[in-house]
């Protein structure tokens, strides 16, 4: 047995935790390959020359970023919810609270039914502003097929769910409750 003094690891606290509770964030996700690959195309719809210090929410923007990457396997649906994200990100104000994220879903329903993507966007952009399922789910209440998506997505966000989705998996959700209900 050895003797002497035991080291000890400092961790700053943020290392087993999820991205929401974290100082720290990649500002540079946008730059790299996986993103290139998947952005290749559609990085114009962005608007990130239209963040500013008054108009859009920046940091919001990247954290939600790196939460859609871990909920998404395929890289179409990827790149349409970090297009929807955008576009809610750019009509927030810089670190606002869980009210102004709550109400900018005007993204997420349109006359065919939901936009899954967009759907993931206003998750996400809601989870990292501390907003949790019950608050997503008292605005959509109507609508179990949505219902049952959110509580997939915020599962995975949350790191209880490793599961990457595809866009397919949320439609046929959605139709199989449909379904159920009728």
């Amino acid at each position: 047995m050895k003797m002497g003094r035991k080291l000890r690891t400092h961790r700053h606290g943020f290392e087993g935790r999820n991205i929401r509770e974290s100082s720290w964030y990649d500002d540079g996700i946008l730059d790299s390959s996986k993103m290139r690959h998947v952005l290749k195309g559609r990085r114009k719809e962005l608007h990130l020359r239209e963040f500013n210090k008054e108009h859009g929410d920046l940091e919001g923007f990247y954290r939600s970023v790196a939460v859609l990457a871990n909920l998404w396997n395929d890289k179409e649906a990827l790149a349409a919810s970090i297009v929807a994200l955008s576009d809610v990100c750019v009509t927030l104000v810089p670190n606002g609270g869980m009210d102004d994220a709550l109400n900018s879903n005007y993204g997420v329903w349109t006359l065919d039914g939901v936009n899954v993507a967009g759907l993931a966007a206003w998750a996400a952009i809601c989870w990292i502003r501390g907003a949790d399922l019950r608050d997503c789910q008292l605005l959509i209440n109507h609508e179990e097929g949505t219902r049952m998506c959110l509580v997939r997505m915020f599962q995975n966000f949350e790191g209880d769910d490793p599961t990457k989705y595809d866009m397919k998996y949320f439609r046929d959700l959605m139709k199989e409750t449909e379904k159920g209900i009728k």
